[in-house]
């Protein structure tokens, strides 16, 4: 389908007499336009236009002078758009768990297929909870009578939509964490800072108590306790989506995925064997977690 779709504006702009590459930039989609579905395209949905120059500016120098008789030699560049459509309701959700020792576990219902999922999650833990990476354990083992909820793992949506229920754990984590840190030092909630290894008094940072101390509850120095093990849930839904109403339009896609890909090559026209002289693809890819 897309050999074709590209096939035919390749056609188009000989009709009208106008280079290939011009005719295609012109009719990328760009924040303000609207999309066959209805969605109008946003500043932070991507930049198509911005990839669509990098790979053609990386094309310019290619020889097109074919290395000999009965070659040929071509450049062609073609963008590409990505919004999987999901179900209006489809949630994630995180869970972390402080222990004793100052580690955390993360359970998630993310699957694991090779994208790194377990590693960049593990990551935005610990960036959000302000300790190591290493400190993180993501548990390896699934099972939907005891994990966190999740839609499905498709749509490279696992970074950023379980990303979120994973920060909203964090949140939810360090309340708890800082409650019990407001018992041991006896001040309130919203005086406890922390780092990855400590929480203190604002006011008076020199009162510190380590994590590891108050990550089950906080004890006072007559035996008695207070609080409890400091432990997380968080989960995120993509909101704003719609079903598409009777003419296919409405609010189907929460992220988009933009890029363009371009290669030259060279083609034996007594044998048909082809060689890649070149190969370029940019890809929006938003911010880079891993």
């Amino acid at each position: 389908v897309h050999w074709g779709m590209e096939r035919h504006l390749d056609r188009v702009a000989e009709q009208l007499g106008r280079d290939p590459s011009t005719l295609r930039r012109a009719n990328l989609l760009t924040p303000g336009d609207t999309h066959p579905t209805g969605q109008r395209m946003e500043q932070d949905h991507g930049d198509l236009r911005g990839c669509f120059d990098a790979v053609a500016e990386r094309l310019d120098d290619v020889d097109r002078t074919p290395s000999a008789p009965g070659r040929v030699r071509g450049v062609a560049l073609s963008p590409l758009m990505k919004a999987p459509v999901m179900a209006t309701n489809a949630s994630s959700a995180a869970m972390l768990k402080l222990n004793g020792d100052g580690s955390v576990d993360l359970a998630v219902s993310g699957t694991e297929m090779g994208q790194g999922a377990w590693t960049v999650l593990g990551q935005i833990a610990a960036d959000a909870l302000g300790m190591p990476v290493e400190r993180i354990r993501t548990a390896r083992f699934i099972d939907t009578s005891t994990s966190p909820y999740e839609w499905q793992t498709v749509g490279s949506t696992t970074t950023w939509k379980v990303g979120q229920a994973v920060r909203a754990a964090a949140g939810d984590l360090l309340g708890r964490l800082r409650g019990n840190a407001a018992v041991a030092l006896g001040v309130p909630a919203d005086r406890i800072a922390h780092d990855g290894e400590a929480l203190w008094d604002r006011e008076a940072p020199e009162r510190r108590v380590p994590i590891a101390r108050v990550a089950l509850n906080a004890v006072h120095p007559d035996g008695r306790a207070e609080g409890g093990p400091a432990a997380g849930y968080g989960s995120f839904t993509p909101h704003g989506l719609t079903r598409p109403d009777d003419r296919g339009k409405g609010t189907l896609a929460a992220e988009w995925t933009f890029g363009c890909h371009g290669a030259a090559v060279e083609v034996d026209t007594g044998t048909g064997e082809v060689r890649v002289l070149k190969l370029v693809t940019a890809l929006d890819v938003g911010t880079v977690v891993n």
